[in-house]
């Protein structure tokens, strides 16, 4: 089980990094927990606008949030120790007592569903524990067969209200080929200098970073600088390059989060966000299955972008593009244990379709 200890940068640092351009040889320094905190301090509350658009985009927002969260229930099954599942099963309840009508949903039926979801799954937890707690030819005929309804019931309703309601046509009049065309990364790369990049990334691939940092520094445009930064980020993954005394993958994950600390927005925001999640999970924590999974790190991160989305929605509600990346990051589900991918967790599949194309 892999379990390294996390080196994070600093806002100024990672600011540095990204925007003024240090050397290779410069180490990144350890984040205080408060300093980390304050990072993750974003609500979509504090978004005020009361536009259809935007009260939509919230509910859809929280009930995936919420759903995600009672999803990781399975996870118990990595305990292996019934006193420790138990003291587990019993924490989750607690938390569902936490939800429980924790969102207000502009949405009054979707609220009705999200509240029952959680309240199910509440008795799901309790359920176990009473199965774990007495032999099972002890256990009462009422709590025999309850995950059944429960799968048929108020998850299935609460996912079957949630999906048919939220399609994408709801929010988006965006075809595929009109999304394929405007987040062609081509059309917004103006430096001169990239095309000397490319060439660099086969012949001297240490000279090609330093350029690239150059190119970085000289840029003003946000997302110009984002497009950059992802594919200097990209580069450490997927080439062999000496960094001397920092691992190319610490190099990686401080390239995107300098892209999601600037609190700007890009259109490259989620893939700036998937990216480090997948790099962050197989360098930090593993790929087993019985890995450490931080969905609630990734989260808060995920949380901080959806903010940063929402509030160019809010400003420019006719952006289609802006609008769509809010629904990825809504709707894309936490790194699961268990799955497609039957010899680790899920992060295997998602890092692979992320750094083999």
């Amino acid at each position: 089980m892999k379990n390294r200890p996390i080196t994070y940068l600093p806002t100024i640092l990672i600011s540095t990094l990204i925007f003024c351009g240090i050397s290779c040889s410069d180490k990144p320094i350890l984040d205080s927990e408060a300093t980390q905190e304050s990072y993750f301090n974003y609500t979509l509350d504090s978004i005020k606008d009361s536009s259809q658009l935007v009260l939509e985009l919230k509910d859809l927002y929280r009930a995936f949030k919420i759903h995600n969260f009672l999803e990781e229930q399975k996870d118990f099954v990595a305990i292996d120790s019934t006193l420790l599942l138990i003291s587990y099963l019993n924490s989750k309840a607690e938390e569902c007592d936490s939800l429980y009508k924790l969102y207000s949903f502009h949405d009054d039926s979707l609220e009705l569903l999200v509240n029952d979801y959680i309240l199910a799954t509440k008795a799901q937890f309790e359920l176990k524990v009473n199965t774990l707690r007495f032999p099972s030819s002890n256990v009462p005929d009422t709590n025999k067969n309850k995950s059944i309804p429960y799968q048929n019931g108020e998850r299935a309703i609460f996912l079957d209200y949630l999906y048919s309601k939220n399609k994408n046509e709801r929010f988006l009049t965006l075809s595929e080929k009109e999304y394929s065309k405007n987040i062609d990364k081509k059309q917004y790369i103006k430096s001169k200098k990239f095309e000397r990049y490319e060439r660099l990334k086969i012949e001297n691939p240490e000279k090609a970073v330093d350029k690239l940092i150059e190119i970085i520094n000289d840029v003003e445009n946000f997302q110009e600088k984002s497009i950059y930064g992802i594919d200097l980020a990209d580069f450490y993954i997927t080439e062999t390059l000496d960094t001397d005394t920092i691992l190319k993958e610490e190099w990686a994950v401080s390239y995107y989060r300098a892209i999601m600390n600037a609190e700007k927005y890009s259109l490259y925001l989620f893939e700036a966000w998937i990216k480090w999640r997948a790099v962050t999970q197989d360098f930090y924590y593993g790929s087993s299955k019985y890995s450490s999974i931080p969905n609630d790190l990734y989260n808060k991160w995920r949380n901080r972008m959806a903010f940063v989305v929402l509030k160019h929605v809010s400003a420019h509600p006719e952006d289609q593009m802006a609008i769509n990346q809010f629904l990825l990051f809504a709707t894309h589900q936490n790194i699961k244990r268990f799955g497609a991918y039957k010899y680790g967790n899920q992060n295997v599949l998602e890092f692979y379709e992320l750094f083999n194309k």
